[in-house]
């Protein structure tokens, strides 16, 4: 780990927090300690991400729950968080630093990446370690990404950063291919590639597709097998993770304050309101209402 030891205390001795921002849909932020408004911008979780976020652990432990996983870094780990993911928990290390990316579409999108296999392998596997030959040109990225933002006068210093993001993101693909952990889902029961194709279709389709037989049906099996495949995959029943989804992203967006009500009932394509809230207060035992005026109940 000579390259570990070498370059991250001359790259990153942070003292203090710090934000670069370039434009509304681009900042990279240096942070110690708890980054989780650094990263949501916003004190209440559960909450969406509304940009593509690149997190990396410099020292100490970071735990996310997000699109009910946890996701677990230690030092130089790395995890690749897209839009729309909901942010359900957060906590580290009191000697926690990290590294945010935080951009929109705008700034990056390459067609030749397989977005779909990649963010199949983000609910299977979010957090992977960055491999020893990427380690200096990831951090030397994020270095040249702030130089160039705090740049005056330099009307080309956006299009100077879709290019660093650009080398950033294949550099933490190539890393996430050659982790360990993908080459285990050779080994994968089938149980467990069901449990994971459900995953993935269950993150596409959950607001629009209540019902178990959807997913069975996309995977090729009876509502039953499937039923008893996610079961002993993950020790519980599709249906329960179809509600879990469902009420992750309830709780969002009812901390969001942006919509009311009725329209977060449409959002998640319940039948009515009253059906959303009858819903909501079997899995919580409170009120939407209530909810969002205290969501510590």
């Amino acid at each position: 780990m000579l390259v570990n030891n070498r370059f991250l205390p001359y790259l990153y001795t942070m003292m203090e927090n710090k934000r670069y921002q370039l434009d509304d849909g681009f900042c990279v932020c240096e942070y110690r300690g708890n980054c989780q408004e650094a990263l949501t911008g916003y004190a209440h979780l559960p909450h969406q991400l509304q940009k593509n976020a690149v997190l990396i652990c410099l020292q100490g432990e970071i735990t996310i729950g997000m699109n009910l996983h946890d996701c677990g870094l230690r030092k130089l780990d790395m995890t690749f968080i897209p839009e729309k993911t909901i942010i359900e928990s957060f906590s580290c290390s009191a000697d926690a630093q990290c590294l945010i990316c935080l951009f929109n579409k705008g700034y990056y999108e390459d067609d030749s990446i397989d977005n779909t296999l990649i963010r199949q392998q983000f609910l299977i596997t979010p957090s992977y370690h960055i491999q020893d030959d990427a380690i200096e040109e990831i951090l030397t990225l994020f270095r040249l990404i702030e130089r160039k933002i705090e740049e005056p006068d330099n009307l080309y210093k956006k299009k100077a950063v879709k290019g660093y993001i650009q080398v950033l993101m294949s550099l933490g693909y190539n890393s996430m291919r050659q982790s360990s952990a993908l080459s285990s889902q050779a080994h994968a029961s089938r149980s467990q590639e069901v449990f994971q194709q459900f995953l993935l279709l269950a993150h596409q389709h959950y607001r629009k597709e209540h019902s178990i037989s959807f997913y069975a049906d996309k995977i090729c099996l009876t509502p039953k097998y499937f039923s008893q495949l996610v079961l002993q995959a993950s020790g519980q029943l599709a249906g329960e993770w179809i509600n879990r989804y469902l009420m992750l992203d309830a709780k969002a967006l009812l901390l969001d304050q942006k919509y009311t009500i009725m329209e977060i009932s449409e959002k998640l394509c319940f039948s009515s309101s009253s059906a959303f809230i009858a819903f909501f207060k079997k899995q919580t035992g409170t009120t939407p209402k209530q909810y969002r005026m205290n969501p510590d109940l």
